[in-house]
């Protein structure tokens, strides 16, 4: 069985879209979901409201095509993050703001973002600014 936030990665893989109408889940999908799509959010309904929640939603995600068009998430901090990972989500698949900003700050081009996510994945590392890792010493 997936996790929630399997279900919402293959709800984003499937173009389909979740948000909260009110208290409300509503999902859209195309006519040929998979019944086990349909399952699986059924089955993590309650999960799936909370992470969408708009007062507590401290991520977005995109389907990044500089890294071969997978998914990732974008969190606003470690806590968000752990958020994600507790649902499911690999760390790998999370990057927080000051990891973005440290990309930024470092002038990485578009094509040098796949190899540094690899690195990342296989490491299980994360992106840090020089200080960072002179502390990590």
């Amino acid at each position: 069985m997936t996790t929630p936030v399997g279900a919402l990665l293959l709800i984003a893989d499937s173009a389909g879209t979740l948000d909260l109408a009110g208290d409300k889940l509503r999902v859209r999908l195309p006519a040929n979901a998979a019944p086990e799509l349909r399952a699986a959010i059924r089955a993590h309904k309650p999960a799936l409201q909370a992470l969408i929640a708009t007062e507590g939603r401290q991520w977005v995600l995109a389907q990044a095509e500089a890294l071969g068009g997978v998914f990732v998430f974008f969190a606003a901090d470690e806590s968000a993050k752990a958020r994600l990972v507790q649902h499911g989500a690999h760390p790998e698949e999370v990057y927080t703001r000051s990891e973005l900003a440290e990309l930024v700050r470092a002038g990485v081009e578009p094509g040098q973002l796949l190899t540094i996510h690899l690195a990342r994945s296989v490491f299980g590392g994360r992106v840090a600014g020089p200080r960072e890792n002179e502390r990590a010493r």
